[in-house]
Order: structure tokens, then sequence, then C-alpha cells
């Protein structure tokens, strides 16, 4: 008899009860863990398993005693098969225990990617190994794998399986999980600034869903006929509804993602001021193109044009930390060009996913334009391959800017992703010190410290380095920390308990390595996830800090020898949103903007996005633009049109 050989992965998920549920423990890329330790670094085991071999057998003699976790036989709860959409099998088992983590450590491993595409890439093996509770897991985790976490929390709500040690409370956990089904995350208003729970909402179900992508494609069919006049119109209907909302609107979103109310009254302006600028410039940035006479003449043809026409119904899976104006800035251009917008709003801003959508039925635009859907994270598969949506627009995670781009492009969808940022702010000796300290404070803190664009590596020329960090870490120790809904608070709590957790993290494993904490570092007691603004010194390329992002108040300062060290030290991260250089020299501007590795390049000033110009970044920040021309281009059919006499 012939043994079939099949691509097989085996997999161990680990977990520990914790309060009020279970954790489990993630690394490579959001996966369950499923690794070995080699000189001291923890890699994924490769490789094909022949047959039926038990996929347990191959975990355990894989990485089971290096993790300290082998049990006697039987005692593992079976999480069962996955089989991916490229035939590879995955099979899981879970099992109960807490291993010692200080022997991981990042590497990286190469594979064919995308597949069948002849091309390798490196890919980063561990981006992060960390406990995570069953609703954040659920965000991070990849979507191939998800099922894993479900199939725990089954079997262990029923019995807590053979040999697996669960207690009440984790017992309880994992039974709520259970009955939360694919919607695990909750979708709630908690505020930040006191762990209340405001408000919850039931997520829509499958026939709510369907009417709403029916209704998406039918207004398709007779919005995009619309002129450019009659959308410009509505357009600007709803930004003077959003000015008349800004006060109350401003009060939703601190409550619901904690930032400072002053600062949520001005994302609401800003949002406004981008639907009338599309609402006036959209038509002449999807002007017919018409090329060159002579090229023309050389195809035979009497006329040419490039015309701009809309895609379809866009689906936008968006963030909470600016819950407006990450959904504006995709859905006026989407609108202006004659798209319709689904969008998937985090679920911990639902008040304000459905006041968007409130705000444009108000301002006139027909039913089905623009259509929030209450749903979790992993409901968005299904929804994405859908025939009806064309195309995907995402601001967040890797994990799930990788989720989406893998499903868009095996259904061969465009895609637009904004990811992470690590945005370095560069200050050269002859920059003015004192304005570069005091826009370094608001570029590090403006959100509580939670934007992708927010400067976070300070790097600074040795000749002013102790000027800078003088005066940089005086006004962080100013800032007013406090309510968000207080006219004079500076900082807010950070968005989420894990949120908080995840900063302490990457602080704490910077302490442990050596870095010097010159402010901050520390929580403050009472209710609320706040964390105070904190300044990092000694950073060296072995924290975690250095490669991951801190999405808080927290900077990290590094002192450069010179321009070239300086520049080194600004590309040594994985991602490439924008940059910030602070100099007076032109010759050193010019290098700056040739060199740097990120999508945009501000001097002498903080980074903040302008409708009229381009936004986005390269490597793991994502691709493709939002705002400007380029980004309303971004979901259109760029058609040309070729006509002979």
């Amino acid at each position: 008899m012939t043994v079939r050989r099949t691509k097989r992965s085996a997999g161990l998920l680990v977990f520990r009860p914790a309060p009020g549920g279970i954790e489990v423990l993630l690394g490579h890329m959001g996966g369950p863990l499923w690794a070995k330790k080699e000189a001291g670094a923890w890699t994924v085991p490769k490789g094909e398993y022949e047959g039926d071999e038990p996929a347990w057998e191959a975990a355990r003699r894989e990485f089971g005693e290096e993790l300290g976790l082998v049990p006697p036989d039987g005692e593992a709860v079976p999480l069962g098969e996955v089989v991916q959409r490229n035939g590879k099998v995955v099979t899981a088992w879970a099992v109960a225990g807490d291993p010692d983590l200080s022997g991981f450590c990042p590497g990286t491993f190469t594979m064919e990617w995308p597949p069948r595409s002849g091309r390798r890439q490196e890919f980063p093996e561990l981006d992060r190994v960390a406990w995570l509770g069953l609703e954040r897991a659920r965000e991070v985790i990849i979507t191939a794998q998800a099922e894993f976490l479900d199939r725990l929390a089954e079997h262990s709500a029923c019995n807590s399986g053979p040999g697996v040690a669960l207690g009440r409370a984790a017992r309880e956990g994992l039974s709520t999980a259970r009955t939360q089904g694919r919607s695990a995350m909750p979708i709630a208003t908690v505020n930040p600034a006191n762990g209340e729970t405001l408000k919850t909402y039931e997520p829509m179900g499958e026939e709510e869903l369907e009417r709403r992508l029916q209704l998406a494609e039918a207004t398709f069919r007779t919005y995009r006929t619309t002129t450019f006049a009659e959308r410009a119109r509505l357009l600007n209907k709803a930004a003077d509804l959003l000015d008349e909302d800004q006060q109350e609107i401003g009060r939703v979103m601190t409550t619901e993602m904690g930032k400072p109310v002053k600062q949520a009254r001005a994302e609401a302006a800003k949002c406004a001021k981008a639907m009338r600028w599309y609402a006036e410039h959209a038509e002449a940035l999807l002007a017919d193109e018409e090329p060159a006479a002579a090229d023309v003449e050389d195809s035979g043809a009497s006329r040419v044009r490039v015309r701009y026409r809309p895609l379809g119904p866009v689906l936008a899976v968006m963030p909470w930390n600016f819950p407006l104006w990450q959904v504006v800035r995709f859905a006026a251009p989407a609108l202006m060009a004659g798209n319709v917008g689904l969008l998937k709003h985090a679920s911990n801003v639902p008040q304000t996913a459905l006041y968007l959508e409130d705000l444009f039925h108000r301002a006139g635009f027909p039913e089905g334009c623009f259509q929030t859907l209450l749903i979790g994270s992993a409901a968005v598969d299904d929804i994405l391959r859908d025939e009806r949506v064309k195309a995907a627009t995402l601001t967040g995670s890797e994990p799930a800017g990788r989720a989406v781009a893998s499903t868009a492009g095996e259904m061969i969808k465009k895609t637009v992703l904004e990811l992470g940022g690590s945005d370095p702010f560069v200050v050269l000796p002859s920059a003015d010190i004192d304005r570069a300290a005091q826009v370094a404070v608001t570029a590090r803190v403006q959100n509580n410290g939670q934007s992708c664009i927010a400067a976070k590596r300070f790097i600074v020329h040795t000749d002013v380095y102790d000027a800078f960090a003088e005066r940089f870490v005086a006004g962080m120790k100013a800032l007013k920390v406090g309510d968000p809904l207080e006219e004079d608070t500076e900082v807010g709590p950070l968005s989420s308990e894990q949120g908080r957790k995840d900063v302490e993290e990457l602080v704490d494993d910077a302490r442990r390595s050596g870095a010097r904490v010159l402010c901050g570092g520390e929580r403050p007691d009472g209710p609320g996830w706040y964390y105070p603004p904190t300044v990092l010194a000694g950073i060296t390329r072995e924290m975690r800090i250095h490669r991951e992002e801190a999405f808080g108040p927290v900077a990290t300062l590094y002192r450069a020898d010179d321009l070239e060290e300086a520049l080194l030290i600004a590309n040594d991260s994985p991602f490439g949103l924008s940059s910030n250089v602070w100099t007076r020299e032109e010759s050193e501007v010019e290098r700056f903007a040739r060199d740097l590795e990120a999508g945009a390049v501000y001097v002498n000033g903080m980074t903040a996005s302008h409708p009229a110009f381009p936004f986005g970044g390269v490597k793991r920040s994502g691709y493709g633009r939002e705002l400007s021309g380029h980004g309303i281009r971004e979901f259109c059919n760029i058609t040309t049109v070729w006509q002979s006499a």
C-alpha cells in the first residue's frame, strides 16, 4: 500500500487560567505557538508528516520537551484539524501550562509568497510571544486558525478535559466565549476612564447581513449614475450636520475610546473639512484624461480617453483610535467617486459606527449608500468573499491586514492597507531645539499616544542630545493626565485594559534589558486604563520596543553620532508610515527626503494628515494611499476608452 504524503503542520496551543477566563499563548505572526527552541531561539517547525501519524506525537517530538509541557499520553485537549485553502492540514492540541518565556527571541524565516509566485520573501518568525485573553486573541490570531479557539472554548466549557486543570472562573470564561460564537469580542461601549460597560449590542445575524449586502448592490446600480454635483450636495450636507453634532459626537468618542474631548471635537471638525474638500475637488480629480495626440494617432484611434469609473460596494474595516476620521477619509472620496460603503468598525466604538450611518442617512444619501455592519472580526472573511463586495480598505493591526490581504488576494479584489507605524523623529544640530522638543511632546502623546502616525522613536544628534532630552522629558512630565471629558486634560486613558497591558510589557522588557526610564513607566493607582507619559533612553536593537509599535504615550530616545547613524536608526524598523526631520540645512532635508524609508517626510513639523495630500506607508505599514487624488482613484476602474472615426 502506498502511504499518501500530505502537507501537515502539528501545533500546540498553550493556555492557562486567568481571572474571569483563560489566556492563550500566541506568537508567530498572531498564530498559535508551535515552536521549538534551537540555539537559544524559537523557530517554527517545518516539514511533512506521513499518512495518519498522530499529529500530537509530531508536536511532542518537535517541541514538547523544550516547552516543558509534555503531558502523559491522553492529557492534551484535541482541537482537531483545519484544512487551509492551499490544502495544508493544520492539526492542533491544547495543553495547560505556564512556560518560561525568557528564551524567546525574534527571528525570520523565508517562504514563497504570494503562493506559486516564484518569489521568496523574508518574514518575522516570532513578532511577539505573549499571553492574551480570548477576546484579544480572536482579534490577532491567524484567520485560518481562529477556529481552534472556538474548539478549545467548546471543549472546556463542557468538561475540563482529562489532565487539564481549569478553575471555575476559567470554565465560566470559556462558556461565555462559546455562547458568543464567532463574535467573542463583545460589541460594546466600555468607558476606558473607569472600565464601566455602558451599552452592549448584539451582532447582526446572517439574514440582516444578507439584506444589507443586497441593498448595497442595488443602491450602487443607481447611485453610480448620479452627477458629481448631486454627490457634492449630499456630502456638503453631511459636513454641515457633523458641525452641528460636534459637541455630542465628541463626547461619544471620548466615552467610547478615551481621547481628550477637545481632541474629539477637533477630529469631528477635521472630518467636515475633508468632506467639503472632496465635494469641491472630486469632479476635477476624476475628470477624463486624454493622452497626447501623437500617441492617439499612433494607436490608430481618432480619440482616446482614460475614465475613472466606480467599482461598487467597498468594505471598510476600521479601528477605534480615530473612530470618525479613519472612516470619513475613506467614505468621503468613495462616495464622491460613486461607490457605496460597508463599514465594519472596531467592536469598542459601536455608537460612533451607528452615528456615521445615521449621519449619511440624514444628509439625504440614498438608503444603502453607507451602511454599518455590527459584526465581529471573524465575520469579515465571509463578507470579503461575497461577490457583491468589490474591494476592501483596512486600517488596523498587521495580523488583521494579513488576513484581509490574503483573502482579497485569493478572491482577486483590490485592497488598501494602512497598518502600524513607529515613526522616527530626527533632530539634527541646526534645528530649533526648543521648538523641536515642544512639538515632540505633542507628536508623541496625541490621541493618548495611540496614533499610527505619532512620532515614537526620537533620534537626536549627540551635539544637541542633552539639551533636547532635558526639554522633552520636562514637557512629558508636565502633561496633565486625567478625565478625558475635562477640558484641560491632555492625556486620557488607553482604550482598553489589554492596550495598557501591551504597553506595560514593552516598557518592562526594555527596563529588564537595560533601558533607563527618564519619566513615567509605572501605571497609576485607581480606576481606568491610564498610563503616564513615559520616556525611555538607552534603547538597543534587542529590546522589543525597538522593533514593535508602542501604542501608548511611551517615547524612546536614541543618541546618534552623525547624520549617517541617525538615518540608519530611523530606517532600522519594520515599519515605514511617516517620519519627521528637524534641520535648517537644505542639503540634510534633501538627503532625508531621498533616503528615509517612509510614506511621508515632514520637515520641522509633526506628521498630520490633510485631505489634499496622499497618506500611506511602505514596508509593514501597508500599501496603497488614502486622501488626495491618489486616494479617490484607489477604488476606481481606470478605463481606457479607445474610439475610431
